[in-house]
């Protein structure tokens, strides 16, 4: 639900085109510390480095 992205420390988006897309803001409320965290960075790392292999 909505309150749960609210609530959640962190949030991402995954697609086709997108690939990891970090989200720190959803109707106008920060999520978590407001900035990507710790998996999402991860993701966004190994997902690059499967692309790039």
């Amino acid at each position: 639900t909505r309150h749960d992205v609210y609530a959640a420390d962190e949030v991402f988006l995954t697609g086709t085109a997108a690939e990891v897309i970090p989200v720190v803001k959803v109707d106008g409320r920060v999520v978590g510390t407001g900035k990507p965290g710790p998996i999402t960075r991860q993701l966004r790392e190994r997902f690059f480095e499967l692309a790039r292999s």
